[in-house]
């Protein structure tokens, strides 16, 4: 797993709001990489912030490249 938290303004709070293409497609891309045993977590810190986390099976992680 690796998982990133930051203490911004969070989610939905900033003062320019962007379009949250990035956060939408981030589950199908996780899923056209790792199957359906990859788990995104995305969600709000208090009182602030964000917590962003992915695990993905660990042997998809060690194969070799092609």
């Amino acid at each position: 797993m690796v998982s990133v938290d930051d203490t911004g303004v969070g989610l939905g709070n900033a003062h320019t709001a962007g379009t949250g293409a990035g956060i939408q497609k981030r589950p199908s891309r996780l899923q056209s990489l790792f199957g359906r045993r990859s788990a995104p977590v995305l969600e709000p810190l208090t009182p602030r912030g964000t917590h962003a986390a992915i695990e993905v099976p660990l042997n998809l992680l060690s194969r070799p490249a092609a």
